[in-house]
């Protein structure tokens, strides 16, 4: 099972914005991707996220998705601020520009050749079908219902996945499938849903639950509650006859993956900073099921190609990512990248600051030296001699601004180093390819 990996390049690239490298590395390396049963090296995982033409497995998918949650909340991001980015950042996020063009074509067709009136909704979920079923996200029976009203619209859409897929699903799949249709409504220029809602899930309330929150309890009532609150109930009918409840953590997560739970109040995550359990929901149910409502008075406008304006990414943002991305790849094949910021005279290596002021102008004079003519062995009389550097001609303090610089690279850099070999004389030592980039 195979999908275009368009998400998993803009999920990259927004981490390319948001993270320094040791970071990236830090989530990317424990999800290398997996081909054929072929663990990918780092290099490779990040080439193939990057090329979003590719096809990716539909597990990895779920793999990054299971892991991106706990991964942002250590770094102080919420999922719904990273949607959030990540939606600010790529003009189509999860949708692309193509794959709406070609959608809407035939009902540009239809509409000015036969004059109908295709609604709204029907364009929306069209574009939503047809990119989900090419993710794959919509494997196994879809099922489409209408109901009509006055006002709107109501569809429910349900999904019959496997128990293969089911038992593998644990991030929030509901909030990905909103998230897609906000972006075909902001793209094409269309009013919000009145209300989207999942009420079906597939997940057990305890892996929703598991590692955030403790204090869950099923009661003799049959009632669902967290921290000694009501947010629930069970509607297995094999429950009616049991009596008591082991409250030991291995029999409670046995005994909740086999509970099938109507939420009746939102529970919202103090730690994800999000609401998990939504009111209305049936969790651990074998389908999932969405209710949408849209409004039944929006019709498509004959000015609807016009409003549909297709930007592409800007090219020094293009351009940024993939600067970041070919430093990422040299890191990885044990390159060692140093940045200098003339404006605030400082050096970083690898995206993470090391040094700045004179010990930071001199590092930068010793790294052009070695690239360009190849030299390691440095005198302190062409530093002091240096007006780049512009040190003062009675005090210096050359000694004490490279004795400085010797110990941050020794504590912060393993790659490069300095040492002292003769009175008033350093020597480079460098392990592995190094690169400076100057802005």
């Amino acid at each position: 099972m195979s999908i275009y990996s368009n998400i998993l390049k803009n999920i990259y690239s927004l981490f390319l914005d948001e993270f320094d490298f040791s970071q990236i590395r830090d989530f990317w390396q424990n999800n290398l991707y997996q081909e054929k049963s072929v663990t990918l090296q780092e290099h490779e995982t990040y080439s193939k996220l990057w090329n979003a033409d590719s096809k990716t497995s539909f597990e990895y998918l779920i793999k990054i998705m299971n892991s991106l949650e706990t991964f942002l909340l250590s770094n102080n991001i919420t999922l719904t601020e990273f949607y959030e980015k990540l939606s600010k950042t790529c003009r189509f996020p999860f949708v692309p520009a193509n794959l709406i063009l070609t959608e809407i074509k035939p009902y540009l067709y239809a509409f000015y050749k036969f004059n109908t009136t295709a609604t709204a909704f029907n364009l929306i979920y069209r574009l939503f079908r047809r990119y989900c079923i090419n993710m794959n996200l919509l494997n196994g029976q879809t099922i489409f219902y209408k109901v009509n009203d006055k006002e709107a619209n109501d569809y429910i859409l349900q999904i019959n996945y496997d128990d293969i897929i089911i038992k593998k699903i644990y991030f929030d799949l509901n909030t990905l499938f909103f998230k897609i249709i906000d972006n075909i409504l902001s793209v094409l220029n269309m009013p919000d849903f009145k209300y989207m809602k999942c009420i079906h899930d597939v997940r057990p309330v305890y892996d929703i639950l598991n590692g955030f929150c403790d204090n869950i309890a099923i009661n003799p009532d049959f009632t669902f509650t967290i921290n000694d609150k009501i947010y629930g109930r069970i509607i297995d009918a094999a429950d009616k006859t049991e009596n008591s409840f082991n409250h030991e953590l291995h029999s409670k997560e046995r005994y909740f993956l086999n509970k099938t739970i109507t939420i009746s109040e939102d529970y919202y995550c103090p730690i994800r900073k999000r609401i998990v359990l939504h009111k209305g929901c049936t969790y651990n149910s074998p389908f999932y099921l969405f209710l949408f409502s849209y409004d039944n008075q929006y019709k498509i406008k004959k000015q609807f190609l016009s409003e549909v304006i297709i930007e592409s990414p800007k090219e020094s943002s293009l351009d940024k990512h993939i600067i970041k991305h070919k430093q990422l790849l040299k890191i990885c094949t044990k390159g060692t990248m140093l940045n200098y910021n003339k404006t605030h005279q400082k050096i970083s290596i690898n995206n993470k600051h090391l040094i700045s002021g004179i010990p930071a102008k001199i590092l930068r004079k010793i790294i052009n030296a070695y690239l360009f003519e190849g030299r390691k062995e440095f005198s302190y009389h062409e530093f002091r001699n240096d007006p780049e550097l512009n040190l003062d001609i009675f005090k210096p303090n050359l000694d004490v601004r490279i004795n400085r610089l010797i110990t941050k690279l020794h504590s912060e850099c393993n790659e490069i180093s300095l040492e002292k070999k003769e009175r008033g004389k350093i020597t480079l030592n460098v392990d592995g390819t190094i690169d400076l980039i100057e802005n």
